[in-house]
């Protein structure tokens, strides 16, 4: 079965290439915009809408920009359908935007098996609210109960004014979390800890145009751990307390930010912890770049991704770890953890089944906004190397975790997207990976 699954995926793909358009899109005559109408907006205020073109009443439009922002408009994760057309009437252009608004209240139960532990499990509740208010703001709330229990609070207010120049964004929670540092783990003979974790961050942004912000942020970190041990805590005890303060600089020109087919995502941070507050004085900084290029159909994306942390003394936490929220296919469930951490993927996309709206309102009981959805089936070719470095460790084929194969990838827009895929490591060894959303 895998055999066949492999071949499938690979004959659609290299067929792809062959058959793709890799010509320049045609010139397309543009048209003056008179007016612009939105509707079906019953929740969704229309300046959330308008926000997201970067033209107005008496600037001409071509189709390509037409179908291009009609994609920024539905990245908003608001709408189950986005519509946008030029009608001339009584020889005024003007551009007509419908949009369905999707369902914006979401309970998901959460289930955690750490270490394929039974005895570790953690299940829970996940509530999110968006748009509340009609202005693109979004509540969260998760509460865990088990091996890992804790709670958190989220609110994102994208746009503070009318022309969403500013935003606002508030998160806070406490965990008691694992150790998930193996080195330290070593140290103890293999005697695990937990430590209770409570935060508070907040940012707040300026949009400098459609396409790129600059964010300021603040925080603050409460970590206490069961016993003192010079390796695990960085103020002198059991407790360290860690202010930090950042910045992050975001240009995003993707067409759609679900599952892109064109644009750029660059982001660049840079957070200083503790701020020399009982001797803590260390320096975070991320940086990613991503680019999406259509040849046809054919979708080519690459990412290359780092974080490295600077500093005399790192707590557990901080470090960058392989195996967690960033990983190698072919690698996936293993667990890696230093200083700096250096990854990059490449990944071919082909669709076997072209998203188009799929409408169930046949179905009785169930609200309309329920079920509307847009839909495709895809099939991917992909490629990932990787690693983390200790401190003066140098980056070398050696130490790098590499791996490649082939998936299939259910879009279900605006509410999520399946990922079946098979990956191989350096070994040819394979593993079998089920995820929710796009891999980047």
């Amino acid at each position: 079965m895998i055999a066949a699954y492999i071949k499938f995926t690979i004959i659609v793909l290299f067929l792809s290439i062959t058959l793709s358009a890799k010509g320049e899109d045609a010139v397309c005559p543009k048209v003056k915009i008179d007016s612009i109408v939105v509707k079906g907006n019953t929740i969704t205020g229309k300046n959330v809408i308008l926000n997201e073109l970067n033209f107005t009443k008496g600037d001409s439009v071509d189709s390509n920009k037409i179908k291009y922002f009609r994609e920024r408009i539905f990245s908003l994760g608001l709408f189950s359908s986005v519509e946008l057309k030029i009608d001339n009437i009584n020889n005024r252009n003007i551009l007509q935007i419908n949009v369905e608004e999707s369902w914006y209240i979401y309970p998901y139960p959460y289930l955690a098996l750490k270490d394929r532990d039974i005895k570790k499990i953690s299940v829970g509740l996940d509530l999110q609210i968006k748009n509340f208010q009609g202005r693109n703001e979004t509540l969260k709330a998760k509460v865990l109960l088990g091996y890992d229990p804790g709670f958190s609070l989220v609110y994102i207010k994208p746009a503070i004014d009318d022309k969403g120049k500013y935003s606002l964004a508030f998160e806070t929670g406490y965990y008691k979390t694992s150790n998930k540092n193996n080195g330290v783990l070593n140290l103890l003979n293999n005697v695990n800890f937990k430590q209770d974790f409570l935060y508070f961050y907040s940012s707040i942004g300026r949009r400098l145009n459609i396409y790129s912000r600059i964010t300021l942020m603040l925080g603050y970190e409460y970590i206490q751990s069961p016993f003192y041990k010079e390796f695990i805590n960085i103020s002198g005890g059991r407790i360290d307390r860690i202010p930090s303060i950042g910045i992050d600089y975001n240009y995003d020109t993707r067409d759609l930010s679900q599952f892109p087919t064109e644009g750029i995502l660059m982001d660049a941070a840079m957070v200083e912890k503790g701020i020399g507050l009982s001797g803590i004085n260390y320096q975070v900084f991320t940086a990613e770049y991503r680019q999406f290029i259509s040849f046809g159909d054919l979708i080519t994306k690459y990412r290359i991704f780092s974080r490295d942390v600077f500093g005399s003394v790192i707590p557990l936490f901080d470090y960058s770890y392989l195996g967690y929220g960033e990983r190698i296919r072919g690698h996936y469930n293993s667990e890696e953890e230093g200083r700096y951490l250096h990854k990059a993927s490449i990944e071919l996309t082909y669709p076997i089944l072209k998203q188009f709206n799929l409408d169930l309102d046949f179905i009785p009981i169930i609200p309309n906004s329920l079920l509307r959805y847009r839909v495709g089936l895809y099939a991917q070719l992909f490629g990932e190397t990787g690693t983390v470095l200790q401190k003066y460790q140098k980056i070398s084929l050696k130490n790098l975790s590499n791996g490649f194969g082939c998936g299939l990838t259910f879009l279900i827009l605006p509410y999520n997207i399946v990922r079946t895929e098979i990956a191989f490591n350096e070994k040819f060894k394979s593993q079998f990976i089920f995820d929710l959303g796009i891999s980047f």
